[in-house]
């Protein structure tokens, strides 16, 4: 059984074969399975084919463990000179585990908020009152906002009429 090659290797593998490296000279060069290899040249045809290359990769992941590696060589060295490298080392399975159980809570809100919206659709069919309806839209509303408002903040100036002019002027 082939070892999972994480997403950094994953991304260097398909780069090189886009730049025309066979899948053999590859799998030699990061040391993975040439059928690996093989695998990441088929999927590579088959997402250009779709147009859908970035979905060959888990960017956020990438992205976090591209982080916790350079965080982890920037802080060797004063690591050692101080001798807190197993506390620093600590701290970052402390991150990594803490990011993990956010990604769990995170699907797990997406679902609830799902079955939220399924029910509010559910209810909005067989409603016939306005306030029902109203009631049911405010709270669609506020859940998208709890989901797609990202720290908006949406400032709205009134000006009086006569100190328009005066205002652009400025």
């Amino acid at each position: 059984m082939a070892v999972k090659i994480d997403e950094q290797t994953k991304l260097v593998a398909l780069a090189k074969i886009k730049l025309g490296q066979k899948p053999r000279e590859v799998s030699d060069e990061l040391g993975i399975s040439y059928s690996q290899a093989l695998r990441l040249s088929k999927d590579l045809t088959e997402a250009e084919r779709k147009n859908a290359t970035l979905e060959l990769f888990d960017l956020p992941e990438l992205t976090l463990q591209t982080l916790l590696k350079a965080v982890k060589e920037n802080l060797a060295i004063p690591g050692e000179v101080f001798g807190i490298e197993e506390a620093i080392e600590g701290e970052i399975a402390n991150l990594q585990d803490e990011i993990e159980g956010l990604k769990a809570l995170d699907e797990n809100f997406t679902e609830a908020a799902g079955v939220l919206a399924n029910k509010i659709k559910e209810i909005a069919l067989t409603s016939s009152t306005p306030d029902t309806v109203y009631m049911l839209a405010k709270a669609l509303s506020e859940l998208q906002v709890s989901f797609f408002a990202k720290s908006t903040n949406v400032q709205v100036n009134n000006f009086d009429t006569a100190k328009y002019e005066e205002f652009l002027s400025d």
